[in-house]
Formats: C-alpha cells, structure tokens, sequence
C-alpha cells in the first residue's frame, strides 16, 4: 500500500470551459477538503500542454498521476508520464469531456459532486499501487485496441497502449497439488504449474482475459490496476461519500475498449450516462470475482451494471462472467435482497439506444429498493473466500447461520450439502467437480 502521504499529482482540464455542467471552482475545493491534496492543478487544454505536465510531474517528484480530462489522448498522456521518469502504469483517467460536457448548467451541483466522488475514488484505489510499481507496462500495437474515433484523429507515432499483466502472488497461492482452477479455467492453456509446486505464466501468449484472476479462490492472481483492495477502495469511496445529496447510486463495471467505444458514442450523438451510474473502467470484464459483485451492494448501491458489448474477443471469458453473475444474483435471492440489483446489458455496437433504455430501465426499477442500512466496513481479506463468508455473513445480516444459508437448496449455487462452517472456504470443489 503506498504512503499516505505520497504524492499522486491531480490534472483536471477545463476542455477550453466547454463542459459547462461542472463548477471547476467548487470541484477544487471538494477534492481538497476530502482527500487533504494541497494542490490541484488547472489547465484549459491539457492536451497543448505536453511540456508543461512533464515538468511538473519530474519537479515534484510524483509517485502516481491522476488526470481528468479528454479520454481520445490517454495514449499521449502515458507517453508523457514516462517521459516524466513515472512507470506509465500508474496514470488514471477520467473522461470528464465525455462524460459530462452533454450535460446541462442546471445540472451542475450534481455533476460537480459526481466528478468530485470520482477522482476521489480514483485517488484512493491509488493509496494500493504496490503492484504496479513493481510490473512492467506491456506495449500493444493499438491498431486493435483503438476506438474508430481515436484512429482518424492520433498520430501513428503515438500508436502504442499501455497494459498491466495478470500478477502472481506467490505467498497467497496455495500451490497447484491444492488447487487447479486457473490452470483448467485459462481458455489458452498458458498456465502451467512450475517444478516448485506454483505457477508458470507465458505472458507471450497471454490475451489479459482475467479468467485466471476470477476463478482464484484465494485472490492470488492480480491484475495491477484493478486489484480487489482498490476495486473496494474506489466502490467505498464513491458509495459511502454524500449519501443525502446523491441517493440510488449504481455501479457500472466496463471493459476498457467497450467503454472507450461508448464515450466515442456518447459525444456523437450528444448523450450521457444517467447522473447516477458511476462507471468503473476495467481491463476486462473476464475478472470480476464474486466479491467485486457483492461489494456495491453491501455498500449501499442501488446495483451493479455490467454492460457488454458482443464481439468475438469476450468468447474467452463470457462464460465465467454469466456463472458468477448468476451464483450472486442467487446468493441475493437466497439473502432476501432482489436478485435484478445486478444486471448484465449485452447489445450491438448499433444498439446504443437499446442501451441506454435498459440502463434507465434498471435505475427506475431499483430506485426504491436499496437496502436499509449499508455496512461501512472495509473487505480486504488475505483469503479471497475468508472475505466472501465476511461479505455473504454482513448480506444475511444474523438472520440466520452461514451454514443454513449454504444447505438451503434450491436457491442457493452450493446444493442441498452438509457442511462444516469452521472448515469451509466456500472453494466451490463440491459442486464443480
């Protein structure tokens, strides 16, 4: 976990005052207030200040880089913060221009404060990057990656994307003679289990489906950038912040090219997200674990939306994601909660509206039917299953025992078993195997 007194350097772009729904003034003192930054810097075109980001970050000897601004330049700014000595890595953006410039001025209290929660969320899933400071970008050709609307308009120089690799950690593997799920899960066969009883990665050959990362019982495969200590982080952040004036938050998880090719969308054709979707952009869908799913709603979430945008390349990873989805939309149902809070949305890239008229759908829907209280308490377990008991205990809230919950039957994904609670880590062996 990095310092708390580290310094990760704010950017915030004014996109020369065209997103007039943000009050840029109030946004500053919001951010200060919260997160105790003493500085957070302004530009009114980030982008035709390339010179300029690059001494600031070397001068004040930063350890990450946290940027709002205009998603089309991602690529560029990384390239700067290498440039600047800082592992590319550890650049987060957030598309303020696409998310918000559509909005109207009336609007501006809550997109000022919806901005503000989310740079703040942001800036506390940075506090865990230790991962990355130890991982080495890897460079992807981006003629695959890029939207349509990036490839007109970048320059082929800068063609290049950054992308974190699927990290192994060793102290939290129990060892492939104990277990064998991301062995027997990887759609391409590239983990192999080493002489020493661990885990041997080809990450020549590795597509970062996040299978592997998914399916791990224990949480040891990470995905720098998109850990479960800073998915949890930015979730809390964003959900127990503000609750009185932002009601009927919902989590959206988005894969980062589907999530790109929306924003390219949205500004085309002049639409937003609803003000109370909060997106949360991740390398790929395929590593959402059962934890990451139940979160939102343990924190008060009103749901949890998983937008999926059909394209061959997801074929490796949808199955995994349909199968936990369904098992904690039971878990839901089985704890008295309604099972639609977690939704997932497939449609066409001609399906925009179809889209947005789900998403809305869904907010109406699941308005009215937060749950009471939400927990304030932090997830952050060694074992992935140890904090899923945690997390399924706090959902039945001592209703009833854990271990009734698991031998109810029909409703609940772990069938009509005895089990010992004491021993149980909820491996799932007994009804996938």
């Amino acid at each position: 976990m990095m310092h708390r007194d580290a310094e990760i350097a704010i950017l915030i772009c004014r996109c020369m005052r065209n997103i007039k729904s943000v009050n840029f003034e109030k946004l500053e003192d919001y951010i200060k207030d919260s997160i105790s930054i003493p500085t957070v810097y302004f530009f009114n075109e980030l982008c035709r200040e390339p010179a300029t980001i690059r001494e600031k970050l070397k001068k004040g000897n930063f350890k990450g880089v946290l940027l709002a601004g205009c998603s089309l330049y991602k690529e560029t700014f990384a390239d700067i913060v290498e440039s600047a000595g800082l592992n590319p890595l550890s650049l987060e953006l957030i598309p303020s221009r696409e998310l918000f410039k559509n909005l109207p001025r009336e609007y501006s209290s809550h997109t000022t404060l919806k901005l503000g929660l989310m740079i703040c969320s942001i800036f506390e899933k940075m506090m865990h990057m230790r991962l990355i400071e130890e991982v080495k970008p890897r460079r992807i050709k981006a003629q695959s990656k890029i939207t349509r609307r990036s490839l007109l308009k970048a320059l082929p120089q800068i063609l290049t994307v950054y992308q974190p690799t699927p990290v192994i950690l060793r102290e939290k593997c129990v060892g492939t003679s104990a277990c064998s799920f991301c062995i027997d899960s990887c759609p391409r066969r590239i983990l192999k289990s080493a002489e020493d009883g661990g885990l041997n990665l080809d990450y020549d050959y590795c597509s970062i489906c996040g299978v592997c990362v998914a399916v791990c019982p224990t949480g040891a495969i990470q995905i720098p950038k998109s850990t479960d200590k800073q998915l949890e982080a930015q979730i809390r952040t964003i959900l127990t912040n503000h609750r009185e004036e932002m009601r009927s938050k919902a989590i959206m998880y988005v894969d980062s090219n589907d999530y790109h090719y929306l924003l390219s969308r949205f500004v085309e054709e002049g639409l937003s997200l609803p003000l109370e979707v909060f997106p949360i952009e991740l390398p790929t869908l395929g590593l959402i674990s059962e934890n990451i799913l139940l979160v939102p709603i343990l924190y008060g979430a009103a749901g949890t939306i998983i937008p999926v945008l059909r394209n061959e390349n997801k074929l490796e990873y949808l199955h995994i994601l349909y199968q936990k989805t369904n098992m904690v939309r039971n878990i839901l149902k089985s704890a008295g909660i309604n099972q639609e809070k977690i939704i997932l949305i497939e449609f066409g890239e001609n399906d925009l509206g179809f889209f947005l008229e789900k998403l809305y759908e869904f907010k109406s829907s699941v308005k009215s039917e937060q749950l009471e209280k939400s927990i304030d308490k932090h997830f952050g377990a060694y074992n992935r299953r140890a904090e899923f008991i945690d997390i399924v205990k706090s959902l039945l809230d001592d209703r009833r025992p854990l271990v009734e919950f698991i031998e109810c039957g029909e409703p609940c994904p772990f069938g009509e078993v005895m089990i010992d609670q004491e021993k149980c880590v909820i491996c799932e062996l007994c009804y996938n195997k």
